[in-house]
């Protein structure tokens, strides 16, 4: 075992340097964190938050205390973590465990962050709470800062007490200080519920529109734009023409929707994605641009059926018509350039910064390629152009990257599924100067 290791360590620091004496990987990568094992935390998810101090926050969908015998615990590895990773000085960064999940009234699995202006986290934890499935029906939390530097953590809402929904994934939070979430009800129908603060700490909770199949389902982003206008992706739905991976039972191949701002409620629209080559199976959050155009990507479809990068251009009169810029070519053994993409940050250029779940390396240590950072540039042509900025490789550097985080200084910051040192189990990066890997 010991000596399997060493050769698979070995040939993972041959394939490095091999890239980077290539031109690929240019950037300065370093690993923050690598998560040891259970009690340290596993699997980070989601994306990070950087806070104004320099400090990051995020998610484990595993680890922690063990609550063994739980829905979310059944063998004793933890109901997942928020954790804190602040730097020391001289390059050295220290990890902080903010809150261990019980898998009881407090939630489990958490999926995802936000911060307020305040400096509170508030999260979506997929399971635990109320028992309705293998997992429980999830919750909504949030985490205080105290003054002793510990934090105060509550339970918001739990879902399905007293409601029909369950399995909260998207989170997202207006100026007002109202908490925007997605679920499923029991009928598998998708939702989007708002939560909103109400004097003495509690909060009221109301659903904002239940999807029929044509407006989506399995609902994966939730974010607002400059005006106001909450925009959101399902991963499925929309309109059904049998061209979709997934067109049967759900139907279509993803939607993208809006929800604006009107007197006493909200207008509701939507853009339902044709066909497969168009794209299919929306991931992550749309970016928008200067002008008004929304840019994402999804998981598959495309030439390859590896997935693509879309702009969405509004039409005037309403509604939007969509063009693929990016598709992710090759096969999951030879997808050099990355495959599944997992979604999209704006460069602050007019560019955009991606991961790929999987694809760039493959063998030894990934089968279907450990992912890679990528970046999209236009041409002085108007096309677009793919540039490589770090393949993973499966060792210390981590497996199967999350979403990314650009700091003020154009550092870009992120996680991994897998990876890393001790037990595999994922790492916190940086990737110092990316656009010198831009050529």
């Amino acid at each position: 075992m010991k000596q399997n290791y060493l050769v698979r360590n070995l040939l993972t620091v041959a394939i490095a340097a091999i890239l980077a004496t290539t031109g690929h990987a240019q950037a300065h990568f370093k690993t923050l964190h690598a998560f040891q094992d259970y009690h340290d935390g596993q699997t980070p998810v989601g994306r990070l938050i950087l806070d104004s101090a320099g400090n990051l926050y995020g998610v484990t969908f595993h680890g922690g205390s063990t609550q063994e015998g739980t829905l979310c615990d059944p063998y004793g590895y933890g109901c997942g973590t928020v954790f804190e990773l602040s730097p020391t000085g001289g390059g050295a960064w220290k990890k902080h465990t903010l809150y261990q999940f019980k898998g009881g009234d407090d939630g489990a699995n958490p999926t995802i962050l936000v911060r307020d202006g305040a400096g509170n986290l508030y999260g979506a934890a997929y399971g635990g709470g109320v028992s309705c499935g293998v997992i429980g029906c999830g919750a909504i939390f949030k985490l205080s800062p105290r003054e002793s530097g510990e934090w105060a953590d509550s339970t918001i809402h739990l879902l399905a007490d007293g409601t029909d929904d369950a399995l909260p994934k998207a989170l997202a939070l207006d100026a007002n200080g109202s908490l925007f979430g997605s679920a499923q009800n029991f009928s598998g129908e998708a939702l989007v519920f708002e939560l909103s603060p109400v004097v003495g700490g509690s909060w009221t909770y109301a659903v904002t529109r239940t999807f029929d199949r044509s407006e989506g389902f399995a609902l994966t982003s939730l974010s607002f734009d400059g005006s106001g206008n909450l925009l959101g992706t399902a991963s499925q739905g929309g309109s059904s023409t049998g061209t979709c991976l997934r067109a049967t039972p759900n139907g279509g191949c993803g939607t993208f929707f809006q929800f604006s701002p009107v007197e006493g409620g909200w207008n509701f629209s939507k853009f339902a994605f044709p066909s497969t080559n168009r794209g299919d199976w929306i991931s992550g959050p749309v970016v928008e641009d200067g002008s008004g155009n929304l840019f994402g990507v999804t998981l598959q479809g495309g030439a390859d059926n590896n997935g693509v990068v879309f702009e969405l251009s509004p039409v005037a009169g309403g509604g939007w018509t969509e063009k693929v810029i990016h598709i992710f070519k090759g096969t999951p053994l030879s997808g050099p350039n990355g495959i599944d993409p997992v979604d999209l940050i704006s460069d602050g250029s007019g560019g955009f910064y991606g991961t790929t779940s999987i694809g760039g390396i493959s063998p030894p240590n990934c089968f279907t390629g450990c992912g890679l950072v990528f970046h999209l540039a236009q041409t002085p042509a108007g096309g677009w152009q793919e540039t490589i900025v770090h393949r993973f490789t499966g060792g210390f550097d981590g497996a199967f990257p999350n979403s990314l985080t650009l700091d003020a200084n154009g550092n870009l910051f992120g996680t991994t599924q897998s990876g890393g040192s001790g037990y595999s189990d994922g790492v916190v990066f940086e990737i110092e100067n990316p656009t010198g890997a831009v050529k």
